[in-house]
């Protein structure tokens, strides 16, 4: 199978503000800090449940940037299969790791775990 790699972020009109999915609290941290100049912001959540359960309170075209490892250490396709089950529209998959695929999404793109407004500052 081949990585298709991870883009870089390179449009702040592209992304928006959304919710950010994530075991480690200081990306959501540095996301905020990073989108203070362009008014972009994430809601930060712990894990995938957590965010199931308040996936109501949410439009569908809410941009939703997930870690690829959530609690408890499952892959995101869980989270992707009940994300899409939502009718969830805007899904991203951030990640470090360069060799991930997920062929049964190919439509999401993954993204690296800079802040996608991050690097338009420049």
């Amino acid at each position: 199978m081949k990585a298709r790699g991870i883009q870089k972020p390179n449009a702040c009109n592209r992304y928006d503000s959304g919710v950010l999915i994530d075991d480690n609290s200081l990306y959501a941290t540095h996301w905020n800090q990073a989108g203070k100049p362009f008014n972009k912001m994430v809601q930060h959540y712990y894990d995938g449940v957590s965010f199931i359960n308040d996936s109501s309170k949410f439009s569908r075209n809410t941009f939703i940037y997930m870690d690829w490892v959530i609690p408890p250490h499952v892959d995101g396709l869980w989270l992707i299969d009940e994300l899409v089950k939502l009718k969830f529209e805007n899904i991203f998959i951030t990640t470090n790791w360069f060799e991930l695929t997920v062929p049964q999404y190919s439509w999401i793109p993954i993204i690296s775990k800079d802040p996608p407004w991050a690097l338009v500052a420049s």
